[in-house]
């Protein structure tokens, strides 16, 4: 698999080839005798001509995004937004997701989020649009150990037994709000002038005023 940037995203996408357009690059198959499938399905697409396949019929399958590094692709006190097109041509066993896998600078695992489900009662649909949030002002916070962050779609079961098919076009990963840019309150100083005091102590106190407003200061 080929390395991602958020140069080669766009749009604010820091999932790369999220369209797959450009085949399997930037993704990989994740586990599972039969690997996620990137095909070429026509007008079948939501857009374009590919998207990715998970069909497997009493197994498992999954497919990867690259790792996003926190501090690098991704910030603690940012929040973010997976969203993602699928086609549920139907699930008999198991379930479909999106899970996204915590692990600390050590490369262990952390904790699991997710957001994104489709189980054996969801009526099978053509292509709809599912979104899951992460980050501070949502449900899932990233636990403070967590260094590196990977998405993954996978059809799983017990038993490592899942039956169903899949199709996933159109990932994306985007901030939407970023707690750092966050307009914060100046700090405020209280400056008291005494007309009693003699007229030259006026200017300590403008000087310490103008000091003071450099600074970030209010009055």
């Amino acid at each position: 698999m080929a390395g991602r940037s958020a140069e080669q995203a766009g749009s604010g996408n820091l999932l790369a080839n999220g369209d797959f357009e450009s085949g399997p690059a930037h993704w990989k198959s994740s586990f599972g005798k039969m690997p996620a499938a990137i095909a070429d399905v026509g007008d079948m697409a939501q857009t374009g001509r590919f998207c990715a396949r998970l069909n497997v019929t009493d197994g498992i399958v999954g497919i990867d995004a690259a790792k996003l590094h926190i501090g690098e692709h991704i910030h603690r006190n940012a929040a973010y937004e997976v969203s993602a097109s699928l086609r549920n041509n139907g699930i008999a066993k198991g379930g479909f997701g999106l899970r996204l896998y915590c692990y600390d600078g050590d490369g262990q695992f952390v904790q699991m989020l997710g957001g994104i489900a489709i189980a054996t009662t969801t009526p099978k649909h053509s292509w709809k649009t599912y979104r899951a949030a992460f980050g501070p002002g949502t449900s899932q916070r990233l636990p403070a150990r967590t260094a590196t962050l990977l998405v993954r779609f996978s059809l799983w079961g017990e038993n490592n037994k899942a039956t169903g098919d899949v199709w996933l076009d159109n990932v994306a990963l985007r901030m939407v709000h970023d707690a750092r840019s966050a307009k914060r309150e100046r700090p405020v100083a209280w400056i008291w002038q005494d007309d009693t005091l003699a007229p030259e102590s006026h200017s300590h106190i403008l000087s310490l005023d103008a000091l003071l407003r450099e600074t970030g200061y209010e009055d």
